[in-house]
């Protein structure tokens, strides 16, 4: 964005909100300590720095937005040899761009559960304005899914002409079959294949 020269300016054809937990998270404490190497060759003992960080995980849920019209008129190279590689890669870094932290001391990586692809005239969210509850047998995964499922019938009841024909589902999570209308999970490179195509009509 340009304050001073709004004639260059270019709208985003990309949103994404922050990655939330769909339940109460806790916030833990870590507490470290780090040695010099040339202190420990010495034999003397003793840390060089005492530390404390905080850290949480969950069941993350976020949504992004792509405008495709938007997108063929922001990005110059969109008619381009490469823009379908690129657009595969695009999709690819949204579905493993997950929330993360801690990156070098933890394994924060983890393929995604659920991921849904759906056109929509308005660009609507899906909520956890109530957390969800831990199902009996312990994990919020197949509750946070159920949650979900429940809200995309909703939507659909609630105003069905803002839904187009694009709909897509893949995701490590085995139950997904039937959770929302007639979709069945593909694997990542047939969804990946559909939202391309779709973006490129």
């Amino acid at each position: 964005m340009f304050a001073n020269a709004p004639q260059k300016n270019t709208e985003a054809a990309l949103s994404v909100s922050p990655g939330v937990t769909t339940h109460a998270a806790t916030i833990e404490t870590d507490y470290f300590s780090t040695v010099d190497d040339v202190k420990e060759r010495e034999g003397k003992t003793g840390a060089t720095f005492l530390g404390v960080a905080q850290y949480t995980n969950g069941i993350f849920y976020r949504t992004i937005s792509i405008d495709r019209a938007q997108l063929k008129e922001s990005w110059t190279g969109f008619g381009q040899e490469k823009a379908e590689g690129n657009l595969r890669d695009l999709i690819t870094a949204i579905i493993y761009g997950l929330p993360r932290g801690k990156e070098n001391s933890t394994a924060p990586y983890i393929q995604p559960a659920l991921v849904l692809a759906e056109e929509q005239q308005y660009r609507t969210a899906y909520d956890f304005e109530t957390p969800v509850r831990n199902a009996q047998e312990g994990g919020y995964l197949a509750p946070s899914i159920e949650h979900l499922a429940k809200q995309y019938k909703q939507a659909r009841n609630f105003d069905p002409d803002n839904f187009g024909p694009l709909e897509a589902l893949t995701g490590t999570y085995e139950g997904l079959n039937g959770k929302f209308g007639t979709l069945e999970a593909t694997s990542l490179k047939e969804f990946i294949d559909t939202v391309v195509e779709w973006i490129q009509q």
